[in-house]
């Protein structure tokens, strides 16, 4: 089954009370048809197996300040059966961080898989922290999907959104000071 993801925003900030800092930014502004590793992203998976090409034109979400800026990325194949791509950012260890990002799912696996995350920069890249899922229902309805770690804790919205169609998501990991038992919320619009 074919797995295709556009990206064009990707706007990661830390929030606390109404001040915010943007620790990271990318808006695609490379030439189509080049690979994302050419760009200071870092395969840690899958290497060399579906990379994760830019593709024009980028996404456009109404009133949504960083849409039409530069192009998109295409994830194309599940999660195992592709590359995976990270990049670097200032390391937060408190407070929230926000990550949003403009998609457009054209196909999922029922079973669901990851496409975005975040990781801890002193451990593996195996281990991530807030990541995002989606899933078919066999049909042009999909459900997203958030987990705070391991693929287990995956809870999804209902099908309640379609292929096709461009959302705006908001992944907030909430860091809980003094304990091991951080938050993560998701927001779709």
């Amino acid at each position: 089954m074919k797995l295709s993801y556009l990206f064009l925003t990707i706007l990661i900030f830390t929030g606390i009370s109404f001040s915010q800092q943007l620790l990271f930014e990318e808006n695609f502004d490379y030439p189509a048809g080049t690979d994302l590793n050419l760009y200071g992203w870092s395969a840690h998976s899958g290497v060399g197996s579906n990379p994760i090409q830019v593709v024009s034109p980028g996404l456009v979400y109404n009133d949504y300040p960083a849409s039409g800026i530069g192009n998109a990325a295409e994830i194309v194949s599940g999660s195992g059966s592709r590359e995976d791509v990270n990049k670097a950012f200032t390391s937060q260890s408190s407070g929230n961080i926000y990550t949003g990002f403009m998609v457009n799912v054209t196909s999922a696996a029922p079973a669901g898989e990851y496409f975005i995350h975040l990781s801890e920069d002193t451990l593996s890249t195996s281990y991530f922290r807030g990541k995002v899922f989606v899933k078919s229902d066999g049909a042009s309805n999909i459900a997203f999907g958030i987990a705070k770690g391991n693929n287990a804790d995956t809870v999804y919205t209902d099908y309640l959104y379609t292929t096709g169609n461009t959302y705006l998501i908001i992944m907030e990991y909430l860091f809980n000071s003094g304990s091991s038992d951080d938050v993560v919320n998701l927001w779709i619009n």
